[in-house]
């Protein structure tokens, strides 16, 4: 089996197993960088970039909490 094909398998039992946890990670993720985007622009605030980073943290202490 080619590893790209391992690969998609591999991810694929990943989302089944923790699919409410791999749509927060990439719910938050998808904030921060569209955060940080915007702040770059100057199209928000500064305090709106710690907001998601914050966030980001949280969904990261989330994801790492299980597996202890």
């Amino acid at each position: 089996m080619p590893k790209i094909d391992k690969l998609r398998e591999e991810i694929a039992i990943l989302k089944e197993e923790y699919k409410n946890l791999f749509v927060l990670f990439l719910a938050t993720i998808t904030g921060a960088v569209t955060s940080f985007y915007q702040v770059l622009t100057h199209k928000v605030e500064f305090y709106i970039l710690i907001f998601s980073v914050l966030g980001f943290v949280v969904s990261i202490f989330v994801l790492v909490l299980p597996k202890k």
